[in-house]
């Protein structure tokens, strides 16, 4: 039998397999059995749609704060590219206690039929586009607070003037568009 141990969460696991949100995490019964096969981490998903006006962003980021700084198991935490400072804000987790991080968390929103004033299920399955996002913002997040030499060849940190790597990346999108007819 192949050899699948990798290292995931500063965790030796025997199989790069991991349990995440799914019918076998929804129960109590089913996390109890995956706690039985070895799962020793948790993969969180804060997902919270503030609709209070009274409600800052900063309250919002101190709620996720909170849950992790609460959890006492090596922990991956599910991000949303939705923070208005969003490397501040992974470093803020990493620091309260996250292990990793997960880019992005996907978000289904259903279709509203005006005819008939319902709310209609929308799966949409996910396609090679994106991945531009999580992509770009591995990428700006590489090595951030990890002092280690070798950053990734498209990292932020692998360039001079970021920003200005930036600007030229999207002046050259721009660019690259040609304008038929």
């Amino acid at each position: 039998m192949a050899d699948l141990r990798t290292r995931y969460l500063g965790m030796e696991l025997r199989s790069p397999l991991v349990a995440s949100s799914s019918p076998l995490t929804g129960t109590l019964d089913g996390l109890r059995r995956l706690e039985a096969a070895g799962a020793s981490a948790l993969e969180l998903n804060v997902y919270d749609v503030s609709s209070r006006p009274g409600l800052s962003g900063g309250d919002v980021e101190w709620h996720y704060l909170d849950v992790v700084r609460a959890t006492r198991l090596p922990l991956a935490v599910k991000l949303s590219p939705y923070f208005s400072s969003l490397t501040n804000m992974a470093g803020q987790l990493v620091e309260a206690g996250a292990n990793g991080l997960v880019l992005f968390n996907r978000f289904y929103q259903p279709d509203l039929d005006i005819e008939t004033m319902e709310v209609l299920p929308a799966l949409e399955l996910s396609t090679s586009t994106e991945l531009r996002l999580p992509l770009r913002w591995i990428a700006i997040l590489h090595r951030r607070r990890d002092r280690r030499p070798a950053p990734g060849r498209l990292s932020q940190r692998s360039v001079p003037n970021p920003a200005a790597f930036e600007r030229a990346n999207y002046i050259k999108t721009l660019a690259s568009h040609s304008v038929s007819g």
